[in-house]
């Protein structure tokens, strides 16, 4: 089991305070991965376009921000490769892996379904999951209120007649088509918010009351915790006589309303409805224990697999599965459930076979839609990682944990803890961990990992490397995830992994090095000799795990060591890995790693290999910060024309300063002048503006020399005024041999301000 390390996966796309979120789930069904994303308002538009492997999602409006957290823990990328976030521009850009078709649709106002299909085959599409159906919730956030029929007014009353039964709700066929099925939802929510209406307006009429659920359990004689679902049967479901003692003026109603409360009550049960739950009969784990000890109920079981004609029984073999299930041994209960066809197969079963195994479902996930449900299958969905809707779904959850058998309970306890915690639900993740521990003095390494994951969504970081530690240490099964994220947690603060942890991590690479942890502990010890700055062994694992687990898979440690080894290391020391390991080359790098790079190029000087890391980089990833770079390598080879071609589509005081200095570069000095004063520049205009001839403005550089050149040229460009020629000549002339002293004295002082070095030999 791998545990990812919990305190900083939070921190991985946060965005500004201020911008709007746009949450995107997904989901892997057989033949297609849809995707969903939630819109800040059903007022927000949006509209996906593309074709071939690239596809963007666009939203329109400002400032907002993108929640891509998890998008990888639910699907494979072998039809989504990769997710793009363009928050600036509020854009998702979809890298499809295959040759798929993408449709998408609005649904439930506020809600849009992206689905990347492998085949238009319409029976492969999975219904749209049903927590999105039926999301109510009060107005002021408050606990829900459940009605009771304020006193009738007393009027003469017709003979009572049997109420008519409405029909029950049918769920749709959930191989219909995608369009079929948003459609007929639709029509729910609609009919849902009728609902809504009804009980407002019969709110404002006195017709109904609102009472809290708590007061309504103490007039019923129950306590506050009981049946927090349950809603109370519609006044005709009582007999005629119990009517007559509650109510003496013998009136009695009913209407649609009442029947939409008892569907919506039978919803809330799990029994009915349009978001159907799982029945607790098909997940009740308590009935399959057995009545004797494991042996002899075991050896009854497998004796009554085979009957006539040695067939075997699909029943016998489910109930041994279940037998198998209710005792830890889901590998086994799997096994037994292949050999029963799909006709007779219940998925269910097999989804809890591999829950109990391995804790994940792997293809088909019956629990995928029933987080919203407050009963037995709340559970299994939390620990299918499914979210769940609501303290009453959480607080069922917990408690049919409390009601498995004591070797199960304590098996799964540790996982639905640390489902909890990748929910958002840490304080009933403390309380399952604080049962357990009260009833075990030593629950094991699968305790105290998930007590560490806890610690760690809780900030006490401390605590949590105390227990990974722990782990780590002893020779269990779990000893290598225990390393993987006790590292994680130096990667987070950026501290020195200690050299003991280091061989650990090292040995246990080895070991497992074709095994289902291989590719983790490689990646956990390249990040260790990454923060001892053991840059050549570091660049030696990302060789190894791109020579076993693939190229693309070590495009991004390869990128963590360099940005290290580029934050860390000498200039020397970073050109002379660069050539060695050939970061330089295309597709060794993630873009933002490679930029980063190349500016550490220029940086030093190395022009030549600034313009290889930038001619690698994909042409989608031309952003302002690479034309920029593009425009000073342009500079720097004497290329005006090219700096400015590259500065096109890029705005900023950044620039506008490259700008001004490639029309100085090209002769148009004027040019540049009126850029630079546009930026207020004042000087640096001035003096382009005297680079083309025009001196009017040397008064505002900063330097006493340009003042008294601009002087002198203003005085002697003063008209001169005189009774006669001769005394005008003369006046001239005096002039010319009184400042020739001061116009000496500024040029050579100009000229020892600008002298010209000689080259060094």
């Amino acid at each position: 089991m791998t545990h990812r390390w919990l305190a900083i996966s939070v921190l991985a796309l946060a965005s500004s305070v201020s911008a709007e979120p746009v949450l995107f789930q997904s989901g892997e069904h057989s033949g297609f991965t849809r995707l969903v994303a939630t819109l800040p308002s059903a007022d927000t538009q949006w509209h996906v376009t593309g074709s071939g492997r690239i596809y963007t999602f666009k939203v329109e409006g400002d400032d907002f921000s993108f929640d891509l957290d998890g998008i990888f823990e639910r699907i494979p990328r072998t039809r989504l490769s990769n997710l793009v976030a363009k928050p600036d521009s509020g854009e998702i850009e979809l890298q499809l892996a295959c040759d798929c078709e993408v449709s998408s649709a609005s649904y439930n106002d506020r809600h849009v379904i992206v689905d990347i299909r492998d085949s238009t085959n319409e029976e492969d599409v999975a219904p749209i999951p049903a927590n999105f159906l039926l999301q109510m919730e009060s107005a002021d956030q408050k606990k829900p209120f459940r009605y009771t029929w304020a006193e009738a007014t007393p009027v003469p009353t017709p003979a009572v007649q049997a109420p008519v039964e409405a029909p029950a709700t049918q769920l749709s066929d959930p191989t219909q088509s995608f369009g079929s099925y948003v459609s007929d939802q639709d029509k729910i929510s609609r009919v849902a918010q009728q609902v809504i209406d009804q009980i407002n307006r019969a709110t404002e009429q006195n017709l109904l009351q609102a009472q809290a659920p708590e007061i309504l359990a103490l007039e019923e004689g129950q306590s506050p915790s009981q049946d927090r679902t349950a809603m109370p049967p519609p006044p005709y479901a009582n007999s005629d006589a119990a009517w007559r003692t509650q109510n003496t003026l013998n009136v009695t109603t009913y209407n649609a309303l009442d029947v939409a409360v008892q569907e919506i009550a039978a919803v809330l049960a799990g029994q009915s409805g349009a978001s159907e739950c799982i029945a607790d009969s098909r997940i009740d784990i308590e009935s399959w224990v057995g009545e004797t000890d494991f042996s002899t109920e075991l050896g009854k079981l497998r004796s009554g697999m085979v009957g006539e004609f040695d067939m075997t029984s699909p029943e016998s073999m489910t109930n041994l599965a279940q037998f198998y299930i209710a005792h830890t041994f889901g590998a086994e209960a799997e096994q037994i459930l292949r050999g029963i066809s799909n006709t007779n197969k219940d998925p269910v079963l097999t989804a809890m076979a591999q829950l109990v195994e391995t804790g994940q479902v792997t293809k088909f996930n019956p629990f995928f839609d029933q987080g919203h449900c407050a009963s037995d299958v709340a559970f299994w969905a939390a620990l299918s990682g499914q979210r769940l809707a609501g303290e009453s779904a959480v607080d069922s959850a917990l408690e049919t944990l409390s009601g498995l058998p004591v070797n199960l309970r304590e098996h799964l306890a540790p996982i639905l803890s640390n489902r909890f915690v990748e929910l958002g639900h840490t304080e009933a993740a403390s309380y399952i961990l604080n049962s357990i521990e009260r009833t075990n003095t030593d629950p094991g390494p699968e305790f105290d990992m998930a007590q560490a994951a806890l610690h760690a969504e809780l900030g006490e970081t401390d605590a949590a490397v105390q227990k990974l530690e722990k782990v780590a240490a002893q020779n269990t099964t779990l000893a290598p995830a225990a390393v993987v994220d006790l590292i994680a947690s130096h990667v987070a603060k950026g501290t020195i992994v200690p050299s003991d942890t280091v061989s650990l991590v090292s040995a246990l690479a080895v070991e497992h090095k074709v095994g289902m942890m291989g590719p983790a502990l490689r990646n956990a010890h390249a990040q260790a000799r990454m923060l001892a700055q053991d840059f050549n062994p570091a660049f030696d694992v990302v060789a190894e795990i791109a020579k076993i687990d693939g190229k693309d898979v070590a495009v991004k440690i390869r990128s963590d060591v360099t940005n290290a080894l580029i934050t860390k290391a000498e200039g020397f020391d970073i050109i002379s890995y660069a050539i060695a390991r050939k970061l330089a080359d295309p597709d060794m790098l993630v873009p933002e790693t490679a930029v980063t790079l190349a500016e550490k190029f220029y940086s030093l000087g190395f022009h030549d290999q600034t313009k290889r890391v930038l001619q690698s980089l994909p042409i989608e990833h031309a952003t302002s910060e690479v034309h920029l770079l593009k425009a000073k390598i342009a500079l720097a080879d004497k290329l005006p024309r090219r700096a400015e071609a590259e500065l096109m589509s890029v705005t900023g005081p950044a620039a506008d300063t490259l700008r001004a200095q490639a029309r100085s570069m090209a002769g148009d000095h004027h040019a540049a002048a009126e850029i630079l004063h546009d930026m207020g520049e004042v000087e640096r205009a001035a003096l382009e503006a005297w680079l083309g001839g025009d001196l009017s403005g040397l008064s505002a550089l900063d330097l006493e020399v340009y003042q008294r050149i601009e002087a002198m040229l203003q005085s002697a460009a003063a008209d001169t005024t005189g009774s006669d020629a001769e005394t005008q000549t003369l006046t001239h002339n005096r002039a010319l041999l009184n400042d020739s002293m001061d116009a000496r004295g500024a040029l050579s002082e100009l000229l020892n301000l600008h002298r010209v070095t000689e080259p060094s030999s």
